[in-house]
């Protein structure tokens, strides 16, 4: 968080995970953390978690923000960075709302 990169962070202990892995079902327990971040930013966290995450294929997926109180969005915005220019994609949805 120190490098803003997201505004919050929740997280679950214990989530169940089923997955195939080389042609067996395996299950085990795995820790599920939900960022609240601007879509400008997603490239630098899955870059992160890529290099970072002991799993061979970590599960990152972005979901993106439809709606909101206008002032939780600004305060997403406010407490993370600009996008670097060079991981920035187009403004999302949500990117777009709280920067109107």
């Amino acid at each position: 968080m120190k490098d803003r990169l997201l505004a919050r962070a929740t997280g679950r202990q214990g989530a169940v995970a089923l997955h195939p892995r080389k042609g067996v079902i395996q299950g085990a327990a795995e820790d599920r953390a939900t960022l609240h971040t601007r879509t400008g930013l997603l490239p630098e966290i899955i870059e992160r978690t890529l290099a970072e995450h002991p799993y061979e294929v970590p599960c990152v997926v972005a979901v993106p923000i439809v709606g909101g109180s206008s002032s939780y969005l600004r305060w997403i915005r406010d407490e993370t960075r600009s996008p670097s220019i060079s991981h920035s994609p187009a403004a999302g949805p949500h990117e777009r709302a709280i920067e109107a």
